[in-house]
């Protein structure tokens, strides 16, 4: 992040706290945000994103709906088609941008918020994994154990002592 765009970002959170100057000019900072991101060093990215025709823009499209149907089961072939993509294309973009593949994305976020069920939430791990959208108990400690290192109960075990 670059010092110009940081310091916009906080004169933009700022304003949260002064409702008139807020009315005012929020939406100037708003627009200071936006340049400083275009004319950044990732300005180009970021653009591209925006661009609903642009491969980035497709894939950004299916990242949308799969954090938004992330405990669904779903085939690849279906979240190609979101993109428009036929299904090697959108797998080789998918992963070009995200260093994942979709289904590997899709379990990443499955995991993220089991994690945080079961330290928010205090779930145990296999209410947690059907919550997320996994059938079988084991399959999801398997899982979990795999991506983050420890087995559920550990981990989240971990993690409250950790927020105290």
């Amino acid at each position: 992040m670059t010092s110009g765009l940081l310091d916009a970002v906080i004169r933009l959170v700022t304003l949260l706290d002064t409702p008139d100057d807020l009315e005012a000019l929020g939406p100037l900072a708003v627009r200071e945000v936006f340049y400083r991101l275009l004319s950044g060093p990732s300005g180009d990215v970021i653009y591209a994103i925006t661009q609903s025709d642009s491969r980035h823009g497709q894939i950004a499209r299916t990242i949308l709906w799969i954090r938004a149907h992330f405990k669904e089961v779903f085939r690849i072939d279906d979240i190609a088609k979101i993109a428009g993509m036929s299904r090697s294309t959108f797998h080789d973009h998918f992963k070009a941008i995200t260093a994942m593949s979709p289904l590997e994305f899709r379990n990443q976020l499955r995991m993220q918020e089991a994690r945080r069920l079961m330290v928010s939430d205090g779930l145990d791990a296999a209410s947690a994994g059907y919550q997320v959208g996994y059938d079988s108990p084991s399959q999801f400690s398997r899982d979990y154990s795999r991506i983050f290192g420890a087995a559920p109960a550990k981990d989240a075990s971990r993690f409250r002592l950790a927020t105290k």
